[in-house]
């Protein structure tokens, strides 16, 4: 059976009303025991769902998605290679992606400058190893349509709040 329950603000998750199986923890449940976390908030008025947080005892804000959570407070840093990373020109997002494809497999990496469409961006060419097999792969990675700070270390709560935000964006 289900049953509507509506929270205080700052309580409720990943959507207007809490929808909660009889006796089933929520989602926001689990955030609060494992990480105190006590304010919950979307990054944007059209998500659905909430994917930053503040934990008020510990003085930090969480991103998270599906996929990962990480905390961020006064004194973290983001430096090039970190999920939360954000190139704030052309030449940090070259670097950004160079990094990334620095992997062990990903071979003979060509990256160019170019266009797709209406988009400048970059386009990688590389050798992939699947079944013994080499397979050439072209993907063009866009320049983002707002640049954000590279690397920086959070020097407010709000920084800190702007690291969760870019950290849940990038492993949304």
């Amino acid at each position: 059976m289900l049953k509507q329950l509506n929270y205080p603000t700052r309580f409720r998750t990943f959507c207007d009303l809490v929808i909660l199986q009889e006796g089933k923890e929520t989602m926001t449940d689990r955030l609060q025991k494992k990480y105190g976390i006590t304010t919950f908030e979307k990054i944007d008025p059209s998500h659905t769902v909430f994917s930053i947080g503040f934990n008020e005892k510990d003085n930090v804000w969480y991103g998270w998605s599906h996929r990962a959570i990480s905390s961020f407070g006064i004194g973290s840093t983001c430096k090039l290679g970190d999920c939360h990373y954000q190139a704030s020109n052309e030449q940090e997002f070259k670097q950004q992606v160079e990094k990334w494809y620095s992997e062990p497999d990903y071979l003979n990496i060509n990256i160019r400058e170019g266009q797709n469409d209406d988009r400048k961006g970059l386009w990688i060419k590389y050798n992939i190893r699947s079944n013994k097999e080499l397979s050439t792969v072209e993907t063009f990675e866009p320049y983002p349509l707002k640049w954000g700070k590279g690397e920086w270390t959070a020097k407010t709560i709000e920084d800190a709040k702007q690291m969760a935000v870019d950290f849940s964006n990038a492993v949304s």
